[in-house]
């Protein structure tokens, strides 16, 4: 029943997954929480993408500045010249100031030909020079390696001469990261050896790659059993790896036993180590587990929770602590996202006890926490106006550099605290999932996925949807939020359907299209943030 659970559950996951690993400045700037919002996922006319296709665009990720967004289509009229024939997802970066959206799972050696296979789950560096992702494609690179595992790993460099400019023929590069022991190719594993995937076929553990900031390490989840030396791999299931990006070396498993030769184990029957999220160096990554033998003060339960392992310290520290601090929480955490050092880390957990008694008032309803990445105590989110949990579940947290902003997924509909909002009378009414962002500093929660006119949730016409918004994910500087959305009146001045990919930008007050954004929208600063007044907000 738990591998049923797990699988269903793993749907769920690999539908909205994608996330922002490129760190920057934190933006410190006056915020406008009344913001306009930019549909990303344009065909080459400047409207929505896709003709015909139901999902045009998901799983974002976006760079530090919020310049670069990464994402994953099927749609095959993004880029004007694409050869685009394999019927599947591929991966692609808009460039929001030049206009431009560039294809990135490319054949090796032919042009601008799409890669024979799925490629999907993509994650950007701070700078947007760096894209990992994963594909079962077996052209991304040339010979001699032999790709032969279902899914495997990779990162794709736009500057490979280091000049800055990005994209340029000749000054790129894809390399597969998912390397077996051998040196030859991809990892063998057991169940046919994918680099990630799943046997089953059920997208559990999918590889899910996370780059570092700094585009140096990457990590990722994985079946194959023959990356890491040194460590006995025997729990049949997914792990959890970080590897260099620079080519040519195998990954380091991170998901071991506290005593650092066996891969984690003892929890559930398969206990599975997945989703990871990398810091700006690396050197810290954060992950799911049922194991219950990462750390030495083992938890008992069989539930998922959240670790933190230090390659600084050679530490792993279980974070999604009851609030006793005597064992995980009473129901599976799962998606946890970094700050750039490492500090915080955010995560989605149906656990009831995370927090002090009476918090929780929708029970076993996924909610969103924060917590130093050390350890200590666990703080809501996903909270409303009373400090209690939101009316309805609340998922998929994304945090921008310093850990101060948060943006997530939720289908409750208290939880807008943002003194404008009120003021203003913004409600959310449409009774599917919306796009949050808290401010932890000041404590207050804005509604993201708003209409054009900035009065209400967003609203579409799509049965059984109806304007749901998904997935968000917040650019390491605190300003942007991209995410999915299926609702209709989000941009002014679009025609849209079904699911496409926007970004809000949290702090201009205009609503854009496919316009390029201006050089100061990009611009960062460390000045000191003063708390402005409403009135000077508006």
């Amino acid at each position: 029943m738990r591998l049923i659970a797990n699988r269903i559950r793993a749907r769920r996951r690999a539908a909205k997954r994608g996330r922002r690993c490129g760190h920057g400045i934190e933006m410190l700037e006056t915020r406008r929480l009344l913001a306009g919002i930019e549909l990303i996922s344009i065909d080459t006319t400047g409207d929505s993408a896709g003709s015909g296709f139901p999902v045009l665009a998901e799983n974002p990720a976006i760079s530090a500045t919020g310049r670069h967004v990464a994402f994953q289509s099927a749609a095959t009229d993004l880029v004007a010249g694409l050869v685009d024939t394999n019927g599947e997802n591929d991966v692609f970066v808009r460039d929001r100031l030049l206009d431009v959206t560039i294809p990135i799972s490319l054949a090796a050696g032919l042009g601008l030909r799409t890669a024979s296979g799925r490629s999907m789950d993509p994650s950007i560096s701070e700078s947007g020079r760096y894209v990992a992702f994963s594909s079962s494609a077996d052209d991304l690179i040339s010979a001699p390696l032999i790709i032969d595992a279902p899914i495997n790993v990779y990162v794709h460099d736009r500057d490979t001469d280091s000049d800055g400019v990005f994209d340029e023929p000749g000054a790129t590069e894809t390399r597969l990261l998912s390397l077996g022991a051998s040196g030859l190719g991809d990892g063998d594993g057991i169940f046919g050896g994918p680099s990630g995937g799943d046997p089953f076929g059920y997208g559990v553990a999918t590889s899910r790659p996370r780059i570092a900031g700094n585009g140096k390490q990457a990590a990722f989840a994985s079946f194959a059993d023959n990356f890491a030396a040194g460590i006995t791999d025997a729990n049949f299931t997914t792990d959890v790896f970080r590897v260099g990006t620079r080519g040519g070396a195998s990954p380091v498993m991170i998901s071991d036993d506290f005593t650092g030769t066996l891969s984690g184990g003892n929890g559930s029957p398969l206990p599975a180590s997945h989703s990871p999220d990398i810091s700006l160096s690396g050197s810290v990554v954060a992950f799911v587990s049922e194991a219950n033998n990462l750390v030495k003060d083992a938890e008992v339960g069989t539930e998922e929770d959240i670790y933190v392992h230090n390659f600084t310290t050679g530490t792993t520290t279980l974070v999604s602590r009851n609030f006793a601090a005597t064992d995980g929480g009473d129901a599976d955490s799962d998606d946890p996202d970094l700050s750039a050092d490492g500090r915080y880390v955010v995560w989605e957990s149906a656990s009831t006890d995370l927090t002090a008694p009476g918090v929780n008032t929708n029970g076993f309803a996924f909610d969103v926490f924060r917590a130093s990445a050390s350890g200590g105590m666990v703080e809501l989110i996903s909270v409303n106006g009373l400090g209690k949990t939101g009316s309805g579940a609340s998922e998929d947290p994304s945090i921008s550099d310093t850990g101060r902003f948060v943006a997530f997924e939720s289908l409750a509909s208290d939880l807008i605290t943002d003194p404008d909002q009120l003021a203003a009378g913004v409600v959310d009414g449409n009774g599917v999932a919306d796009i949050y962002a808290r401010d932890t500093l000041f404590g207050t929660t804005a509604l993201v996925s708003i209409n054009a006119i900035g009065t209400a949730s967003g609203i579409g016409s799509t049965p059984g949807i109806f304007g749901a918004s998904i997935n968000p994910v917040i650019s390491g500087n605190g300003r942007y939020v991209v995410f999915e959305s299926f609702a209709e009146d989000l941009a002014a001045g679009l025609t849209v359907a079904g699911r496409n990919l926007y970004v809000r930008d949290l702090t201009a007050g205009v609503t854009r299209s496919s316009r390029p954004i201006s050089a100061e929208v990009t611009r960062e600063t460390t000045a000191p943030m003063k708390r402005p007044s409403a009135s000077s907000r508006r």
